[in-house]
């Protein structure tokens, strides 16, 4: 994906750090559970699993929820990523969440675990936050906020008003969080009705 491209240019900043991680595998982003994960291990100079993890990135305010499952939405943690998003949004930022989870290294080194551990079998957050809360499959650590600007195209605020002369109504869909689709939407001059 683009993200994925923006972050892969930052890596040979952080290479020292990261060198020894090798990614296992890879799950896309899903609309469903809102955000992408990978399994990692760190190595060492022989190439033994030292440790492993798996690692997520996606909506925030999932992730947030993943990462502090008891405390739900009224949580601490929760209500400061929301307060981080809409700041963000007001700025003309997006947000990314981003958790990771320790898990016990492959008994045979060089072996990555094959599938989710359970966690594909899930059906939308509702149920990834329970079994999160449940500690189902290891305990999510809250790593931190990705911060991106992704403004929309220089032709489209054009496109827009090109669009509501001709007396077209023009509607946006977006998967974003709602605070950044009112900020786009302000942009392009789309009002302020945002569902």
């Amino acid at each position: 994906t683009a993200v994925d491209g923006m972050l892969f240019q930052m890596l040979p900043a952080f290479a020292k750090e990261l060198g020894e991680y090798r990614r296992k595998w890879h799950r896309t982003f899903h609309p469903t559970t809102k955000f992408s994960e990978s399994f990692v291990e760190l190595c060492d100079a022989d190439g033994k699993t030292v440790k492993s993890m798996r690692v997520i990135k996606g909506a925030p305010d999932v992730i947030a929820l993943l990462a502090n499952p008891d405390a739900g939405k009224g949580g601490q943690l929760f209500s400061r990523v929301e307060k981080a998003l809409a700041s963000a949004a007001a700025a003309g930022q997006r947000c990314l969440g981003v958790a990771h989870m320790d898990i016990a290294p492959p008994k045979e080194s060089g072996k990555a675990r094959a599938g989710l551990g359970g966690l594909e079998r899930l059906e939308g957050v509702t149920e990834l936050a329970e079994a999160a809360s449940a500690k189902q499959f290891g305990e999510w650590h809250f790593d931190g906020l990705l911060l991106f600007s992704d403004p929309p195209r220089s032709d489209a605020k054009q496109a827009v008003d090109d669009a509501l002369e001709l007396g077209l109504q023009v509607k946006m869909v977006t998967g974003d969080h709602v605070s950044v689709a009112k900020e786009i939407c302000h942009d392009l001059g789309l009002g302020h009705n945002v569902v």
